[in-house]
């Protein structure tokens, strides 16, 4: 009796296996058709292959296989080159999102010419207008793919964004990248630059893991002690650079600057830098 019903759920099994075999065959055969379908001379029936490829790429990713992936990156690659920025961004998604193993050489080099070629249209801020879009449109395209190569920290990219001059961007190359926004900012001056100071404040915080995994040391750290002693005392300066500059000396920890944090604590005409300074000196005491 025992050998009959194990036989019996044997049986059974196998026959629950049929159809997900078949439903695999059938998916199998979809696939297929739909990498076919990306060498069709008509351009939507091109991107509605490819959608349809993802979409069962995602909920089945065993049939990521090289004879699928090849021809369904070089068709998203193709789509960097379109006129229309909402193209470009739907492909650059696709391509950011690669598994490491798919990764190469011609989809970074292809991704950091994408914001290349734009470098002229993202400096003077000629952004197509879209009030209803929840994801800043074609501004909002730019800025994310501007963090997303920044984050492949590949080299190729470093020299665009040592010209370009973003802070966020070349600290996630760390201190090659903090040594370009350091040199940037002895040019500039702290003045107005709340967005380099926010970053150097935040590559000195040793207890939150720096930024991107980088924490300043040696020679660079000294650099940007300076820059924030700068940024904390220049009482014309906005007051988001006065206090990221204080926040940033707190984070350093060093007991030094306490006279200076004192005074800009009584001097400082506006309330909220006040408030950080005396914040920073009581955490300073504490250590």
């Amino acid at each position: 009796m025992y050998c009959q019903s194990s036989l019996i759920r044997a049986v059974a099994f196998c026959l629950l296996l049929l159809p997900m075999s078949a439903q695999a065959q059938q998916r199998e055969q979809q696939l297929h058709n739909l990498v076919m379908l990306l060498q069709s001379p008509d351009p939507l029936k091109r991107e509605k292959s490819a959608l349809e490829i993802d979409w069962i790429l995602k909920h089945s990713p065993e049939l990521r296989t090289i004879e699928v992936m090849h021809p369904l990156t070089n068709f998203w690659l193709s789509q960097l080159q379109h006129p229309d920025w909402r193209k470009r961004e739907r492909a650059a998604v696709y391509l950011t999102n690669l598994q490491p193993e798919f990764m190469n050489d011609t989809v970074r080099i292809a991704l950091i010419s994408e914001l290349e070629k734009q470098f002229e249209k993202i400096r003077k801020g000629d952004f197509e207008p879209c009030l209803d879009c929840d994801d800043g449109g074609e501004e909002g395209y730019y800025s994310w793919l501007f963090e997303a190569i920044a984050k492949m920290r590949d080299e190729r990219a470093l020299p665009l964004f040592s010209r370009i001059g973003s802070p966020t961007a070349l600290a996630y190359y760390g201190e090659r990248g903090i040594r370009v926004v350091l040199d940037n900012l002895k040019r500039t001056g702290v003045r107005g630059a709340s967005g380099t100071i926010v970053i150097l404040s935040r590559v000195v915080d040793r207890e939150r893991g720096g930024f991107a995994g980088y924490v300043a040391t040696g020679e660079v750290l000294k650099e940007i002690k300076e820059s924030l002693i700068m940024a904390a005392k220049d009482s014309i300066a906005d007051d988001l650079v006065r206090v990221f500059g204080i926040r940033g000396l707190k984070n350093i920890g060093e007991g030094d600057v306490l006279p200076i944090l004192e005074a800009i604590a009584m001097t400082d005409k506006n309330t909220n830098v006040q408030a950080e300074a005396r914040s920073a000196i009581q955490a300073l005491k504490r250590k």
